[in-house]
């Protein structure tokens, strides 16, 4: 049996994002970020809090299969790409990572 792919992790910036929320594609959206932060972010409808170290096990709770659209976003979109490589080492392959995190969304 040959081994799988290694999983391709695309970052993507807010015009994609609001692309994928607008065409009403079906995706896992995770929001990784902690503290007292804005959870109320247009571009971050649909997201589920989930805290880094539970990651890998919300998403295979929660994904219909390994190539099912997962997209991640953190602060600053380094903890959604260690937790993209985690979620990809898992067998998970279809992974969008939100490029400089909540800041890169709110930026100009």
């Amino acid at each position: 049996m040959a081994a799988a792919a290694p999983a391709l992790i695309m970052k993507i910036g807010s015009y994609q994002l609001q692309n994928l929320l607008q065409q009403r594609t079906r995706f896992l959206f995770l929001d990784l970020r902690v503290g007292d932060v804005d959870r109320i972010h247009e571009l971050l409808r649909g997201s589920v809090v989930v805290d880094e170290a539970q990651a890998v096990g919300h998403v295979r709770e929660n994904s219909p299969d390994h190539d099912f659209p997962i997209v991640l976003v953190c602060e600053n979109g380094s903890r959604s790409l260690q937790v993209a490589q985690d979620l990809g080492e898992a067998g998970f392959s279809n992974l969008f990572v939100v490029r400089d995190g909540f800041i890169g969304l709110c930026a100009p």
